[in-house]
């Protein structure tokens, strides 16, 4: 792995590797009998010693709904993700990191033991993104605006919280892309051809923290160096444990990397 190389670099730097992603199939019957769930663990296991790295994350979406049944899913999934979870702990150990992404809303919380969950693993990675094509992509908070998609960063942050997440394993996502539609762009794309420019006119939504662009009636949702700010701001007052986003080379320019991690270490 090339990314392990850049140890050498920064001694501090820590890598994880992510198991999965929307769409993903095979994670049902993994967690389904002790022997499967006994197997995952021991490849994660010899990855995280063949590869140096350290630790892993399970994207699994979604247990029990399977991306609305576009994977293989059952009402078992519930208790076997605990379960092997607890399979890759126990093989990994303590001292490597274990993480999971996690759905943003109350109905993910439904369908996973997250007091379980919370007691295995180090950190839940919230995917607080998505909510929208034609409204918000990852507002904050939520708005009275037209462009309010019923749901905020804030939102879910606090449904874990009231579940007894504590704030400092929660990572809040965030997106280095935006929508036109169900048209995705990166927001190099963004910074390059739309941000004010063909046209296209960048607006601010002050109650939910978002930018946006609009072309007559076409709208464009994205975050920017300005929302990222408010969401520096917010993680730090809520005493999370960071941020996560998807995914790096969205950001080719490295803009919003450079503007997050300067601010959450300032």
């Amino acid at each position: 792995m090339n990314l392990v190389s850049l140890k050498s670099q920064n001694p501090k730097l820590m890598v994880i590797l992510s198991i999965g992603g929307w769409g993903a199939e095979g994670f049902s019957d993994a967690a389904y009998l002790e022997s499967s769930r006994n197997s995952f663990a021991n490849s994660c296991l010899d990855i995280v010693n063949n590869y140096g790295i350290d630790g892993i994350d399970l994207d699994w979406e979604y247990p029990v709904s399977g991306s609305c049944n576009l994977i293989k899913c059952t009402p078992k999934d519930k208790e076997n993700f605990t379960l092997l979870l607890k399979s890759i702990r126990n093989k990994i150990g303590t001292n490597k990191i274990l993480s999971i992404a996690a759905g943003a809303d109350k109905f993910y919380i439904n369908n996973v033991e997250i007091n379980e969950i919370v007691n295995i693993c180090d950190y839940i990675n919230l995917m607080t993104y998505d909510f929208g094509y034609n409204t918000h992509n990852a507002n904050l908070y939520p708005t009275s605006s037209p462009y309010g998609s019923g749901f905020s960063c804030d939102d879910s942050v606090n449904i874990f919280l009231q579940a007894g997440v504590p704030a400092m394993k929660i990572n809040l996502g965030i997106p280095f892309y935006g929508y036109h539609g169900h048209e995705y762009l990166s927001y190099g794309n963004l910074l390059e051809n739309y941000i004010n420019k063909n046209g296209w006119t960048r607006y601010w939504d002050y109650e939910a923290k978002a930018a946006y662009l609009k072309n007559d009636d076409s709208f464009i949702t994205y975050e920017d160096e300005e929302s990222i700010e408010y969401k520096i701001k917010y993680i730090k007052s809520k005493g999370l444990g960071g941020a996560m986003f998807w995914e790096y080379n969205q950001d080719y320019n490295g803009i919003l990397l450079n503007k997050l991690w300067t601010g959450l270490n300032e």
